[in-house]
Formats: structure tokens, sequence, C-alpha cells
């Protein structure tokens, strides 16, 4: 029996809003956000010719009164405040019985990005509070309480300028109130005492959240983060922050202060008015210059085109009301986190690889629905064929969904079908949040994944741009054959049955885009990882690229391509993170991008913006080995040991086998100056035979220089190469003795050395590493000139300007050649400029234990450069 339940539905007589609606006198262009208490679109007003912003309540709260009022007493209370640090309020009207109003639309950015993306510096980030603070004051002034004060609500516009935005939950003085006896209201970790309290709240809470933001843009993290709600607001409670010293250099004591009293737990002791906050940090940038104000267009043209319209990031960080209860649980992340796992294949054993594919390209289409976190495949693919609960894999992964399933591909008949049955789960109770079954001939399967994605995005109550829903609707080729090749080729990783199978798809599809994009990056990296480093490989890098552009211009893998074409063939950074920040605007979920840039950073010396998009990419590829280590070793680079470690042994939890994890490891203690522990590491890896020259680093730190030669026995091998770069083993040896004071020896292991080395000068010099052998080399049998002229050639072919990562091994080598040269002043020179910056080959431990600087021992300099930086 069917009825008719029409007269419940209390939505039916709302006017859906698509492009091109009339409302009033604007035009509705798009929808750009949503969240519980309103809906927002982008429109033109027809009268003014401007863009505009309007703002309805959400039709299923049409009806409820309360709703109604709270909606217009958020119009209601910006309306009333007239600021440049305050959106604006044109209208509040109604259509078709949905209340709206229309705002200003700020084309630009929400803080909550740019602490993300950009890190401003303590001057940026002073003048940026102070334009809030200002804001802030003028809302008070006139009695009204934001009560959601956090970076997502405030948005940066083009030049520069903060405005506050979403009122949604302000109170205003005199007026009656709507929040319900005892509910809480505001966003975890920047709530106020008196708000998690449900206490009554003023003025002065909105000053507490401001010190949270405050906080948050010094420190790059929250000061009460914990790893649930209630952990988050115990921590609000009763836990007072870690120093700003702590993340950040520069902070003055008078910051400090300023901070600490923004978020004392009792408001009487707190800031009274957001006045004397201004007051206080007006006096900060007069009597501390480092942090003086300046006109905020300077900092935010560093890195946005004025003008520049970012609709995908106002509806990020815009509009959105308070979280679902799913989403603040996400502390870090505020998105909702969702696991792929691969799919169950029904069918032919031997389909297993396609069922595999398929799973792929499902979490590449989910992926790219910018509000959700998507764990990599990498990671999800642990867990095939596992015995693992789905609640022990999501706390595994750090997820709150789990989406698993079933694939058959039926071949029976005249034409090929396939029948998915995806089910989505949630963690937190095992509950089946959905399922459909799909059963479309081959050629539909793109029709199949779009259709799961986007069901998905429903379900978590994700909504999608016009841009994310085109995105889900692509179609890569119609050649059902040529998506198998493409698949088969993902499967490789830098290799020559990666490029066969690439090559194979686009014969049988000459217009497949994306195979070229695919083909374009496994060319650029078999010619980065040595496999054929040759301007030919390049040349075939870019010529598949450039075809995947012509094909498919937007699309983000060629975007992908191209910026590992010029990363990996030129070093030219700046084109290829400008190719990485198009693809990143397409796949929001792809760790790839995230180490891609990473990587570059790091090279720029950018070491903290390469650790924040590092630890991303971990959060996104938990079971990622490789990422883990990544993360590792950007922490050893900043001399964070301790957190360098923590990574590695989760590395080595994921693949105990591998023995470089180990070395890092042991790499790590020296550092730290632990040598047992260092030791006891190596000596506990596998692959022994893989560690010869690890043994001797220790040892030599050890001294025990006997010790070293059982390892030397690499058969009549005289070099050793590690991806592009060289090391001669005749000059370890020579070092060895040199220690031991066999000065005859050493003499012989270092022209044996030269001899190989300049044999071999049109093989060997294109390596990173050459020219500083020969100049050790030259620097161990007395050659002075020789040795500073080829050490000096080496730093001027990788300056730390153009690279970081190979420019400070460089120089810190160079420190070595005017050691042995007899150059003490010199060596310390550059010692003092490495050990001012990141670097993950000397720490103060190492300058103490390392017999390389014995020399310099009771030189002045060097004992007050190892005082000045053990004090640290």
């Amino acid at each position: 029996m069917v009825t008719n339940d029409s007269d419940d539905d209390k939505t039916q007589s709302h006017v859906i809003l698509t492009k091109g609606t009339m409302v009033s006198h604007y035009r509705i262009i798009e929808k750009i956000g949503a969240g519980g208490m309103g809906e927002v679109y982008l429109a033109e007003d027809t009268k003014l010719k401007r863009k505009v912003a309007l703002k309805f309540l959400p039709p299923h709260l049409c009806q409820d009164e309360d709703c109604r009022e709270r909606f217009k007493r958020e119009a209601q209370a910006a309306a009333k405040l007239n600021h440049p640090n305050i959106v604006t309020i044109h209208e509040v009207a109604e259509h078709s019985g949905r209340p709206f109003f229309a705002m200003e639309h700020v084309e630009g950015q929400s803080l909550k990005d740019v602490i993300r993306d950009y890190q401003p510096g303590l001057d940026d980030i002073i003048n940026l509070v102070l334009q809030i603070c200002e804001g802030l004051a003028k809302a008070h002034e006139a009695g009204i309480t934001h009560r959601d004060i956090k970076p997502s609500n405030i948005v940066i516009d083009a030049d520069g300028r903060p405005k506050l935005v979403d009122f949604g939950l302000a109170t205003i003085q005199g007026t009656d109130k709507l929040t319900k006896t005892g509910s809480t209201l505001g966003t975890v970790g920047y709530m106020s005492p008196e708000q998690i309290k449900v206490k009554e709240v003023d003025h002065r809470s909105d000053l507490f959240s401001l010190g949270v933001v405050l906080y948050e843009m010094i420190a790059g993290r929250l000061p009460f983060a914990a790893d649930n709600e209630a952990a988050t607001m115990n921590a609000v409670l009763n836990e007072v922050p870690e120093p700003l010293s702590r993340y950040k250099s520069g902070v003055s004591g008078e910051l400090q202060r300023i901070v600490s009293k923004l978020l004392e737990k009792d408001p009487t002791l707190r800031y009274q008015s957001a006045v004397g906050l201004i007051s206080d940090l007006k006096t900060l940038t007069r009597d501390e210059p480092s942090v003086a104000s300046k006109p905020p267009v300077d900092w935010w043209n560093r890195f946005v085109v004025v003008g520049a319209v970012i609709v995908c990031l106002i509806m990020a960080g815009y509009w959105l009301l308070p979280m679902t209860e799913e989403k603040a649980t996400q502390v870090q992340s505020e998105r909702i986190m969702l696991a792929v796992l691969p799919f169950e294949n029904l069918g032919n054993p031997d389909d297993e690889n396609f069922a595999d594919g398929i799973t792929d390209a499902i979490t590449s289409r989910i992926a790219k629905i910018g509000g959700l976190g998507v764990i990599s495949r990498t990671s999800a693919m642990k867990y095939k064929k596992t015995d693992k609960t789905l609640k022990q894999i999501g706390a595994e992964l750090g997820v709150s969904y789990i989406l698993e399933g079933t694939i058959l591909w039926d071949k029976s008949g005249d034409t090929d079908r396939v029948r998915i049955i995806p089910q989505l789960i949630r963690v937190s109770d095992d509950s089946h949040i959905w399922t459909e079954t799909y059963e479309r001939v081959m050629t539909q399967i793109f029709a199949v994944q779009a259709g799961i994605a986007t069901s998905i995005a429903e379900k978590l109550d994700i909504t999608l741009l016009e841009p994310e829903r085109d995105a889900l609707a692509e179609q890569p080729t119609e050649n059902a054959d040529a998506y198998h090749a493409y698949l088969a080729g993902k499967r490789y990783d830098a290799d020559s049955l990666a490029v066969q199978m690439y090559e194979r798809a686009i014969e049988l599809d000459p217009s497949f885009a994306l195979a070229y994009a695919a083909l374009s990056k496994t060319h650029s990296e078999m010619y980065h990882y040595q496999y054929d480093h040759t301007e030919e490989r390049l040349q075939l890098a870019k010529e598949a690229v450039d075809k995947a552009l012509a094909l498919q211009p937007g699309l983000p893998e060629a975007h992908l391509a191209l910026g590992y074409y010029y990363y990996h063939g030129y070093r030219e950074y700046d084109k290829a993170l400008k190719e990485f920040a198009i693809a990143e605007k397409r796949l929001p979920n792809d760790p790839r991008i995230l180490q891609a840039e990473a990587f570059i950073w790091r090279r720029l010396g950018r070491f903290e913006e390469a650790q924040v998009n590092l630890e991303k990419a971990f959060q996104l590829n938990p079971r990622d080995d490789d990422a883990a280590i990544q993360v590792a070793v950007i922490h050893q680079w900043l001399r964070n040991y301790q957190k360098a470690i923590n990574y590695i042994d989760k590395a080595i939890s994921i693949r105990p086998d591998i023995s470089m994890y180990h070395y890092i490891k042991m790499m790590t203690l020296i550092l730290m100056g632990d040598l047992p522990s260092a030791h006891q590491t190596i000596s506990n890896a596998p692959h022994q035979e893989a560690l010869a020259l690890p043994w001797v680093y220790l040892l030599m730190f050890e001294r025990d220089y006997d010790a070293t030669f059982k390892y030397f026995d690499l058969g009549t091998k005289q070099y050793v190469l590690a991806g592009s770069s060289f090391m001669s083993v005749d000059l370890w040896k020579g070092s060895i003795y040199r220690f031991m004071g066999e000065d005859e020896l050493a003499y012989a292991a270092f022209d044996s050395s030269r001899v190989f080395l300049e044999s071999h000068e049109q093989e060997f010099s294109g390596f990173f590493g050459y020219y500083m052998s020969l100049g050790l080399t030259y620097a161990g049998l007395g050659r002075k000139e020789e040795a500073i002229r080829f050490g000096q050639l080496a730093v001027e072919k990788y300056p730390i300007s153009k690279d970081a990562l190979l420019g400070t091994r460089q120089e810190k080598e160079l420190a070595v050649v005017y050691v042995m040269s007899g150059e003490y002043d010199l060596a310390i020179d550059l010692l003092e400029h490495v050990m001012s910056i990141p670097f993950n080959l000397e720490s103060v431990a190492t300058l103490r234990l390392n017999p390389i600087w014995d020399p310099l021992r009771d030189h002045p300099r060097f004992q007050a450069l190892i005082e000045k930086y053990d004090t640290k």
C-alpha cells in the first residue's frame, strides 16, 4: 500500500534554487556553501550590477519559528554594524516563504586557509588581529556578542583586510535569548570556559576565542586540541597551553603575556574589552620594531592575485555554521574522514587486478570531493583480505566512515557487464548508512563511479560545487580495453612496464588524456630516479604531457605531470609549484600533490611549510611507510629528533623489513648523541649486508676504527650510488686510516680515490657528490689549493639558495675540506652557518663526537659554537 505523505512535507512549497532563478532582483549564479542554519548562493544584483551572497534558511527549518527568529536575528545583528572589518548586510526579505538576506560577497580566502597555507609572520599576524579587534570592538559597542569566533568565520579579502562573518550564534543585548536551556553552542576548541559550562556569556567570551585564534596563528596549532570533544573541553577548562616560544621563534615576553591574558579561564582576569587589547597590541608594535604594523595589502599580495574568485575556499571556511557531530570529532582536519577498502572480487580470480583497479578509480573519484578527507589507496590496500574488524581499521586509519563492497565482472554474454555493490558504514556503531547495486555494461563504468561518489557526498551531507560535480562526471575514455590497460599501468612504478601499458592505452584510444598524463609522469620519474637519465627521456615526458593538456586543458593529473616535469627535469621550482597548485584545486585530497609541494619547499629551505604538508599527506596515508619516513626526515632536518624517532618507529612498524628505516633511526640517535641506542638499532636491523657503510659511520663515531674494515668488503666496487648521489669508497678508507694515525695507509687510500675519480670524470661528474669527493681526496693528499678549489666548485654547483637539501650538505663537507687543509676559521664560519639553519647531518652532539672535528677542539670559536647551541 502506497501512502501519500505530502501533507507532512513542510518543504514541498519551496522553490528549488537553481542557476538563473530570480529572487527579487537577484539572479542565482550557483550554490557556494551550506551549514546547519543556512544555505548560501552566489548571485547577481541586477539593479546594481554587482555580485552578492544570498543566505537562505534551509527548507526543513522554515516551519520552525525559533529557527526563523534566530535566522532573522543574525541578519539584524550584522545589519546593525557598519565597519570595514565586518561583512555588510544589504537586505532582509523572504522568497516563496523562505527567509533570506543579501550581503556583501567577499572575494578572498578564509583565515583558516591562510594559517594552513601561508603561515604569516608575526608582523602580519599582529596586523590582522588588530583589524579583527577593531571589528569586534564595533560589535561589542553595539551590544552584540558573536559567540563563534574562529578562523573559518574570518575572511581575508583581496586587499588583505579581515572581515568577520557568520553572526548566526550572536546575542544582542536587550533582546530575548533563543538558545535553549542546557544547550552548548559554538565550535569545540574555540569556545570559552563559560560557553562550555553553559553559563552567561558576554563580549569577554569573544576575546577568549580570539586568543585561541591568535595562538593558532602563531603556533600553527590549537592551544587546547585533544583527541576528542570531551578531552578538548577538559583542556579548555583545566589546562594551560604550551608557551608559544616552543613553536615559533621571536615570540617576545610581552606577546606571550597578551595571549595568556586572552586565554584566562576566569573572565574577570581577561581583557575586559577589545579596546584594551587594541591598546596593548599597538604598544607592542611601537615598542618592538620586529612586529611593526604594515599595510594589509603588502603580505597578502605575496600569495594571492588581487581579484581572484576563490569560491571553493569561501564555501569551506566562510559560511559554515556549527559542525555536525561527525565533523566535530575530526579535531585536526575538521573534515569527515573516509577510507575505501579494497572491493572483494566475486568473479574469476584472474580479475583480481581489475577489482583493485576499479577500487582505486572509485577512491580517486571520491577524493575529488573537497569537503571529505579520503585515505590514500596505498594505506587502504593494506587491509585487503584482512581479518581486522571495521572498528580496528577505522581506529588505525583515523576515519569515521568506511566504504567497502564487491565487484563482479561478467563476461558470459555478448557484452561485458559489471556489478558493483558498495556499502557505506559508520565506524562508531558499525551501522550501514547506504548501499546500492549498480549493474551496467562495461562502458558505463565511469557513470557507476560518479554515482557512488555523489551518493556518498549526499549521505554525508557534503555540498558539491559545480566544478566538483563536473569532475565526478568526467569519462576519461569510451574504450574499455584502453581503460583496462591504463589500470594495469597504475600497478607499476617508474617502470618500462608502466610505459608499455600506458602506450597500449593510448594506442587503443588516442584521445585518452589521462593515459598521456600518467605516461608523462612515468617518464619524468624514470629520469629523476636514474633509470634513464637522458634528455630523450625528458623529451618523451614533455611530449606526453603536452598532448594531455591539448586534449583536456583542465585535467588536474596533466598539471601534476607537468609539475613533475619541471621539478624532476630542470628544478624549475616556481613553474612546478604553479602546476601543482592548479592540480590541487581539482584533487584536494591527493597526498601526491602535498608531498610534491613539500619536496620543493625542502629544496627552497622552507622546511616548516614542508613539514605541514608532509604531515597532512601522512594523515591521508597513515599506513604508508614512506609517508611516515618523509615526515620523520623533515623533523630530523628541523632538529626535532624525538618527533623524528616517533615517525620512524611508525614506518618500521609498517615495514620492519626495510633496512634503510633502521639506518635513518640510527642516524637520528647519533644526532641526539645516544650512541648505545644507535648501536642497538643498527645491530637489530634486517639485511645487514646492505648496511656496510652505516656501520662504518657509527663505528667512526664510536672510534672503533679497527672494526670498520670488515665492512669495507664491497668486492671490487670503488663507489656507491644512491639515487643521484655519488661517493668514493676509497675516500672513506682514507679518512678512517687518517683518524687512526696511519698516514701512509691513508695516503695510499686517498691516492686510489684520486686515480679512480680522475679517470671517471666523464661518467660521474653529473652526480651530486663527485666534485666534493675530489676536494676531500685532494685534501687527504695535502694538495690544499686543488682541494679548496673543487670543494668550492661543489658548493657553487649546489648553492643553498637553489637547493637547501644538497647545498647545506655541500657546505658542511667544504668545512671538512677546510679542516683537513688547516683553514680552521673558514671551517668554523661554515659550521656556524649550518648550525643556524635546518640540517640533518650536524648537531651539537655530532660536533662533540665526530672525529672529523678533533682539530677544532681547542679553538675558542668552536667551543663557543657548541656552548651556544648546547644551551638551546
